[in-house]
């Protein structure tokens, strides 16, 4: 139903076939650095941050003007160093702890199934909660973990099947 929308998380995952495809890890030495550097540059790139950044107010078009592919060569970088900094900080502490908590390993197994079932529960939801005006972070948090619990409970009935497993989650067992 957002097919179009593809287009925006597609380098995203591609990014994270490709650590995956080839096993790319990253030394822990290497990690809290690389997690300060990245913060350091993610609040640098932020401050350029504005009204043209939003891919819902310009678009997105690899055969534009020259402001257009800036801004979208922008959006990817921040996009990808704001993904970077997320799960570097996130290995920060998982070594911290010396234990990753097991609901962060399902989260991340399940990444693909998530994206293409979201969508359907936020519409859902949307139909649910439209009296609800304005912005509520509390209310934002609360949809986030319903929108998760409820793909999650999707992903796992769907795994029960092999061809419905194969179909749209990619797995074959």
């Amino acid at each position: 139903m957002s097919i179009h929308l593809i287009a925006y998380v597609y380098p995203f995952f591609i990014a994270g076939y490709i650590f995956n495809k080839f096993k790319i890890k990253i030394p822990s030495k290497v990690i809290f650095i690389s997690s300060i550097l990245f913060l350091i540059l993610f609040i640098v790139l932020i401050k350029f941050y504005n009204y043209d950044s939003y891919i819902y107010t310009t678009g997105m078009s690899i055969i534009g003007n020259k402001h257009q592919l800036l801004i979208d060569l922008y959006r990817l970088l921040i996009g990808f160093v704001g993904s970077a900094m997320c799960i570097l900080f996130v290995n920060t502490v998982c070594m911290c702890i010396k234990k990753i908590p097991s609901v962060i390993i399902e989260l991340s197994n399940a990444t693909l199934g998530i994206y293409l079932f979201s969508i359907l529960v936020n519409l859902v939801l949307v139909k649910i909660t439209y009296n609800f005006n304005g912005i509520n972070y509390l209310y934002l948090l609360i949809e986030t973990i319903v929108v998760l619990i409820i793909c999650m409970i999707i992903i796992f009935i769907i795994k029960k099947s092999k061809l419905l497993s194969r179909l749209f989650l990619g797995i074959s067992k």
